[in-house]
């Protein structure tokens, strides 16, 4: 069971980073020049990158990660409904874009302070 909890997040926060990097691939789907098409494809994967750099620091400080892991997923929450609600008009599809991007976020985020918890009592 310690090892479910202990690979839970991390694995969940590797399927987030490569959720997240499959927005980059619209990058080519312009019929823009190469060299402009590379820079939309870097911008894009900013976010997944990102992430990937929370994940790290989470790997090694749970207690640290977790927090940024729950801040960020509550922080993005109001702005991507937002500006989906201004692309699409509908509460619906924006609420299903912050199921999709932001509650994972906080899900793993909460996983990871729940291992530095269960880390914490056991070494008491």
């Amino acid at each position: 069971m310690t090892k479910l909890i202990y690979w839970i997040p991390r694995i969940l926060g590797l399927g987030m980073v490569f959720f997240l990097s499959l927005f980059a691939s619209d990058a080519f789907a312009e019929e823009a020049p190469l060299t402009e098409q590379l820079q939309d494809f870097a911008l894009h994967l900013l976010p997944a990158l990102a992430v990937l750099l929370i994940l790290i620091i989470a790997w090694k400080r749970q207690r640290l990660g977790g927090l940024i892991f729950t801040v960020l997923g509550f922080g993005l929450s109001p702005y991507l409904f937002m500006l989906n609600y201004k692309i699409n008009d509908s509460i619906w599809i924006s609420l299903s874009v912050i199921a999709l991007v932001t509650l994972p976020l906080i899900v793993i985020g909460l996983l990871f302070l729940r291992e530095a918890q269960k880390q914490k009592s056991s070494s008491n």
